[in-house]
């Protein structure tokens, strides 16, 4: 997973939704072991969805994605604590 997420983010695909790439920066952050490479991860995965993310209907838009990406989000904020 980490390293197709990381072949994933170096290919530059700018194609799709803005929810792609997220996603597989939340796939990288299950890799590491080290809370605190995690927490770095955690924060540049705030920051993406602030620049993504600008009001309501986005939200919903997101809330509602197919891709894995809330799955992930819970099992790394799971693995943290």
């Amino acid at each position: 997973l980490e390293k197709d997420s990381r072949t994933f983010l170096e290919s530059g695909s700018t194609e799709g939704s803005a929810l792609g790439p997220i996603t597989a920066m939340a796939a990288q952050a299950m890799g590491p072991s080290a809370l605190e490479q995690r927490d770095a991860y955690l924060q540049a995965l705030q920051e993406a969805f602030r620049q993504v993310i600008g009001n309501g209907a986005e939200l919903d838009v997101a809330l509602a994605t197919k891709w894995p990406l809330w799955g992930l989000l819970h099992a790394i904020v799971d693995s943290t604590s």
